[in-house]
C-alpha cells in the first residue's frame, strides 16, 4: 500500500481482498483513515471508543493488514485460532467468481489441480478460497505450500494429500509467520533439512519411525540440534544400561546433553569420557578413605575364609596320614 495526501491512496489487490472480507466495518474505516492520515489519533478522527478501536485494530492484525503494539507471539497465535473459528462459509458460486476475476487465485487452482487432484470438488475450491482470501495467504506462498505438502505426502505414504491436510499445513505456516514467498522458501528448506536428519536418526536407532509419536520424538531431537551420530551415542548408552533400545530413555540422555550445551558427537564423546574419568577418580578416592578408616589387621593374620580353608586342608592331610599308616 502507498499513500499520497494529494492524489489519494493506492491499495494492492491482496490487501483489497482482505479488506473486502472484513466483518467489522470499523476495521475498514480505521485502515483507510490510517492510510491517509497516519496511525496517530485515528480513534479520535473516527469518533471511536477505545473498545471499538481495539476491536477494529485486532481484526486488521488478524488479517495481517496491521500490527498491534505490544502484541507477542502467543497473542498472535490466539488471534489466529479465534479467526479460524469465525471462518466464513464461502459458496461454490463465490469460489467460481473469484477464479474468473482474480488471476492469482486462478493460478493457485491450476497448481492445486496439478499437485492434488485434476478435478477439485466444490468443497475443495471453497477451502482454497478460504486460505487465500480469508486467512490472506499470498498466491505465491500458497502455491509453494501446495507443492511442499504434495512432496511430503509422497515421501511418507506415496499418496497425494487432501485439501484438509493442505489447510492444516497452511495454519501451521501462518502460526509460524510464513506469509511471504521468501519466508516460505526458508521454511521449506528447514523442513527438508529436518527430514533428512530424521532419516539418519532412524538408521541410528535401528528402525523406521512409523508411529506419529515416534516421528515427533525424532523430529524434536533434530530441532534440538542433534544429528544421527549423537543419537547413535545415545542408543549405545541406552542399550548398555537397559539391554535394549528405548526412545524415551534415549531422549532423556539427549535432553541432558542439550542442557549441558552439547549437540555434536565429538563434544559428547569428550564430555562422557571426562565424566567417566571423574567418576573413577571419585570412586578410588572413596575407597582410599574407607580403607584408612578400617582397623589394620595384625601382621600375618588370616581372614575367616582363609582360616576355614586351612582347617579343611589340615583335616584332609590328617585323614590321609591315618590311612597310610594302617
Amino acid at each position: 500500500m502507498a499513500n499520497d495526501h494529494n492524489q489519494g491512496v493506492w491499495i494492492d489487490t491482496a490487501a483489497a481482498d482482505k479488506l473486502c472480507a472484513l466483518k467489522n466495518p470499523d476495521a475498514l474505516r480505521v485502515y483507510l483513515c490510517a492510510a491517509v492520515h497516519g496511525g496517530e489519533d485515528t480513534a479520535r478522527r473516527l469518533g471511536l471508543s477505545e473498545e471499538a478501536f481495539c476491536a477494529a485494530a485486532q481484526e486488521l492484525a488478524c488479517a495481517r493488514l496491521a500490527t498491534v503494539a505490544g502484541e507477542d507471539e502467543s497473542d498472535k497465535l490466539s488471534a489466529l485460532r479465534q479467526r479460524a473459528q469465525a471462518e466464513p462459509g464461502y459458496t461454490a458460486a463465490e469460489a467460481a467468481a473469484l477464479i474468473t476475476s482474480d488471476m492469482a487465485f486462478a493460478q493457485v487452482v491450476r497448481e492445486a489441480e496439478k499437485a492434488l487432484n485434476p478435478c477439485l470438488s466444490e468443497s475443495e475450491l471453497r477451502e482454497l478460497m478460504s486460505i487465500y482470501r480469508y486467512f490472506g495467504m499470498p498466491a505465491e506462498c500458497l502455491i509453494l505450500l501446495i507443492h511442499f505438502a504434495a512432496a511430503r505426502s509422497a515421501r511418507q505414504s506415496g499418496r497425494r494429500p487432501s485439501l484438509a491436510t493442505v489447510k492444516r499445513e497452511a495454519m501451521r505456516w501462518l502460526e509460524n509467520g510464513v506469509t511471504t514467498p521468501e519466508a516460505a522458501e526458508r521454511f521449506i528448506c528447514e523442513e527438508n533439512r529436518l527430514y533428512e536428519v530424521v532419516k539418519r536418526m532412524e538408521k541410528a536407532v535401528g528402525f523406521q519411525a512409523y508411529k506419529t509419536d515416534e516421528r515427533r520424538m525424532l523430529r524434536s531431537w533434530a530441532e534440538m540440534g542433534f544429528d544421527g551420530e549423537a543419537v547413535a551415542l545415545a542408543r549405545e548408552i541406552t542399550v548398555k544400561r537397559l539391554g535394549e533400545m528405548q526412545l524415551k530413555y534415549a531422549g532423556s540422555i539427549l535432553k541432558g546433553w542439550k542442557e549441558a550445551g552439547l549437540t555434536k558427537a565429538e563434544d559428547i564423546v569428550a564430555y562422557e569420557a571426562r565424566r567417566a574419568r571423574e567418576h573413577e577418580e571419585a570412586k578410588q578416592a572413596y575407597e582410599k578413605r574407607a580403607g584408612k578408616k578400617r582397623a589394620p589387621a595384625a601382621s600375618g593374620s588370616f581372614s575367616a575364609a582363609e582360616i576355614s580353608a586351612i582347617q579343611e586342608i589340615q583335616e584332609y592331610m590328617q585323614n590321609n596320614t591315618r590311612g597310610g599308616s594302617v
